[in-house]
């Protein structure tokens, strides 16, 4: 198992709370944020591992401020971890699936837990619904 984020630190207290012993979770840090990180993820796991199995896509960001105080930078951040990183990881790691012949992508959409609005909020990746959508016609 690898496991990716963009602090060591983070993934580390993971891989210590999933890892068993005889089981070792491998931490990498990658911004999915940065084409160029996740194109040198995907071939580094491939180089180490000789093959992905399975990607669980779950990167996301969130900026939870009045919708007339996000700025295009925070808006620009949550789309391109939230929509586009995912989109592309899915699309470096599906290509090798598709050379393999098997392996299977799953991507969760990252939205307002119960789908629980609050007034006078707004959340930039609101319209990541995109995302399930993206992954559903990928795979089709």
């Amino acid at each position: 198992v690898v496991i990716t984020g963009r602090e060591m630190s983070t993934l580390k207290e993971t891989m210590l709370a999933i890892s068993p012993d005889d089981n070792p979770v491998e931490p990498v840090v990658c911004d999915v944020a940065d084409p160029k990180a996740i194109a040198n993820l995907v071939e580094r796991v491939l180089a180490d591992r000789g093959r992905i199995d399975t990607l669980i896509n779950v990167a996301g960001i969130n900026r939870r401020k009045p919708a007339i105080e996000i700025t295009e930078q925070d808006y620009d951040d949550v789309l391109d971890i939230n929509l586009k990183g995912a989109f592309l990881l899915s699309q470096h790691v599906g290509r090798h699936m598709i050379e393999r012949g098997s392996g299977g992508v799953n991507t969760y959409a990252l939205i307002t837990p119960g789908g629980i609005v609050y007034p006078g909020r707004c959340t930039p990746h609101e319209g990541s619904g995109h995302k399930d959508q993206t992954t559903v016609r990928a795979a089709i």
